[in-house]
């Protein structure tokens, strides 16, 4: 009896051991991940910084994004050898992370001059991803210069939320930074502030493009119009900001209903405003518009004196067709499919 007894306890142990290892597994968030987390989005800021105390650039962040849960481990190297764990297997979602760094080395002390090689690790049950790169140690710090915004323009422009062709209702604030920097981008009408696209977020050198889909703060699509956008690049050497105008159009929407698709033509008489390798923007003048069938002489007023876009499409447009050049245009467009006007010839 005791022997069988000895026996059920040693079994009931096991399977107890088991279970809360199970459920112990189960429970850590560095396991939860079923697919590799990304590191994107790299960088350092300040870079260099000054360890020295003098207020200035004494610290640094790295800078990161993850595209899923992992645990986390930053090490810096320098002399053949780690000097610095940053982070060690702490557990973060997916996201975007600041993790600072005085400039010390494991034992606390300040780190001389130079520069030292960093790596990210990510790790999760599917697996580890690793992003490396340098960062830079100066006494004598030299400042960052200010971050300038250069080729920025917005594409399309004007566009059509409340159109029907997915290419044409959202635009992007396109803009290049020459240093890192915090950017904000705001639009404004006549009575202030409309809707803020990015707020005081990292972005590194180079291009960027911030896509806005023509709604406010409130989610509600704009009504048709001109809208000043500022673009505002931010640094610990300054601030940098350019201003532009975007349109939002939506001149296609009252095109008469056609039971099934069928391929509108025109022809459009008026004064080129701009062009580039996508579209012109001509100020009609004379406008007509039929479906092959049916014509419709009092839908072609409303676009008289308007400045309306016409896109490439098998035709290019002629070399001669520049800015204020009076044209005489043939187009074709579909209604209730995508009812933007395509130049012909």
């Amino acid at each position: 009896m005791r022997k069988t007894k000895l026996t059920i306890g040693i079994i009931g142990t096991i399977c107890l051991l088991f279970t809360s290892l199970f459920i112990g597994g189960i429970g850590q968030k560095g396991v939860e991940a079923a697919t590799l987390a990304n590191i994107y989005n790299c960088w350092m800021y300040p870079n260099p910084f000054s360890p020295n105390g003098d207020g200035k650039y004494d610290t640094t962040s790295f800078c990161y994004s993850l595209s899923a849960g992992a645990n986390v481990t930053i090490k810096v190297y320098g002399f053949g050898r780690e000097v610095k764990t940053v982070i060690n297997n702490s557990y973060r979602a997916a996201g975007r992370y600041y993790e600072g760094w005085t400039g010390t080395d494991n034992y606390g002390k300040i780190l001389p001059e130079g520069n030292y090689k960093y790596t990210i690790f990510a790790t999760n049950a599917a697996g580890t991803r690793t992003y490396s790169g340098v960062t830079s140690i100066s006494m004598v710090p030299n400042a960052p210069a200010k971050a300038s915004i250069y080729s920025y323009w917005m594409y399309p422009n004007p566009y059509f939320p409340r159109d029907v062709d997915p290419n044409f209702k959202t635009t992007s604030f396109c803009y290049s930074l020459s240093q890192d920097a915090l950017v904000t981008i705001k639009v404004y009408n006549y009575l202030g502030e409309v809707k803020t696209i990015v707020n005081n977020s990292c972005r590194a050198t180079g291009r960027h493009y911030e896509g806005w889909t023509g709604t406010d703060s409130h989610g509600r699509v704009l009504p048709n119009g001109n809208y000043t956008y500022v673009i505002t690049a931010r640094n610990t050497a300054g601030t940098s900001s350019i201003s532009g105008i975007t349109s939002i159009s939506s001149l296609l929407d009252d095109l008469p209903t056609i039971a099934s698709p069928r391929a509108l033509t025109g022809t459009a008489i008026g004064k080129i405003v701009a062009k580039n390798e996508e579209f012109m923007l001509i100020t009609i003048t004379q406008f007509a518009l039929c479906d092959g069938s049916y014509n419709y002489p009092a839908n072609a007023a409303k676009y008289i004196g308007k400045t309306i876009p016409f896109y490439e499409n098998k035709m290019p447009f002629p070399e001669d067709y520049v800015a204020g050049k009076n044209v005489s245009v043939s187009f074709s467009a579909c209604n209730d499919i995508n009812r933007i006007f395509y130049f012909n010839f």
